[in-house]
């Protein structure tokens, strides 16, 4: 038992912290190192690992809470990534969480309890999670870009290369607004992002190259390219601010705290780091010329934006 434990807890930690610290500042998403810390129940299910003559049934089951502590901890936090941070609907997620643990708790040492409970608690967060996230507007986002080219390349396709991989990231804005993003299988430096209204329709697309880390010591420099295409260039000024700030967390490397440590750098990166040449997307000539092209309106993004994207 103690070599299946060994193995289940390496990777109940690897689950767990892939994703915790993009919201550590709040409650019940923390990794537990040891029998000692955390609620009643992961003590249950950490010292009946510890025990050397366990029956195979018994085995299973405690095998499988262990994977579904860290499968409901992963899916709490990405529910939580989805809503807008310190709104009504956080905090209420934050208290059933609570409301969870607790029930978990009142199992005592019944382990088949503790695994319903997890269990129980994986699929209301699934289904909530599927609930919240938005779908990227596929046939918006060919509707809008029909005839727009990239040198030889046609703008959707670029902007769907940089969406390849999912689930996409994504943020969702005090105001309602979503943010998502993704990369090219295998090229990090490939990146496509939307900004999708309350409403699910696309405000803005944007294609993003070698960015990604770009403000980061490195031995191979390239030139970041940033470019935002807008359906309304008339409301450039809702969206240039948070993909400024977008564009900054990814030329950091989404894992800045900007409100304490990193501070200084993501400073340097709101005043270093090019702003993105902007395309109206009803412009007629339909390639990325000057004509097309959208006047910046000064908007540089804020530190506690760029605080809103990890992965």
């Amino acid at each position: 038992m103690k070599r299946l434990a060994l193995a289940v807890v390496i990777s109940w930690l690897a689950s767990n912290t892939a994703w915790a610290k993009s919201v550590e500042d709040l409650p019940y998403t923390q990794v537990y190192d040891g029998c000692s810390e955390g609620p009643s129940a992961w003590h249950v299910i950490c010292k009946a690992m510890e025990e050397h003559h366990v029956k195979p049934a018994l085995e299973k089951i405690i095998e499988e809470s262990v994977q579904y502590d860290g499968y409901v901890a992963s899916a709490y936090t990405h529910v939580l990534e989805d809503l807008p941070m310190d709104s009504p609907q956080q905090k209420a997620m934050i208290a059933e969480q609570k409301a969870y643990l607790d029930r978990r708790d009142d199992c005592g040492n019944d382990l088949k309890c503790i695994l319903r409970a997890e269990k129980r608690r994986l699929d209301e967060l699934n289904a909530l999670r599927r609930k919240l996230e938005k779908p990227l507007p596929d046939a918006e986002m060919q509707r809008l870009t029909k005839g727009w080219k990239i040198g030889r390349e046609s703008l959707y396709d670029r902007l769907v290369e940089g969406f390849s991989i999912y689930p996409l990231r994504q943020v969702t804005l005090a105001d309602g607004r979503t943010v998502q993003w993704g990369f090219a299988p295998h090229a990090a430096m490939v990146q496509s992002v939307a900004v999708l209204g309350p409403d699910g329709h696309l405000q803005a697309l944007a294609a993003a190259n070698d960015l990604y880390r770009s403000q980061l010591p490195s031995t191979v420099k390239s030139v970041p390219e940033f470019r935002v295409f807008l359906p309304d260039a008339q409301r450039s000024s809702a969206v240039l601010g948070i993909l400024r700030s977008w564009a900054v967390a990814s030329s950091l490397g989404f894992s800045v705290d900007c409100a304490a440590k990193d501070r200084g750098a993501c400073n340097k990166a709101l005043v270093s780091l090019p702003p993105p040449t902007v395309y109206d997307l009803r412009c007629l000539q339909k390639r990325l010329v000057a004509a097309c092209a959208v006047p910046g309106d000064g908007a540089k993004g804020s530190l506690q934006e760029v605080s809103l994207f990890w992965q």
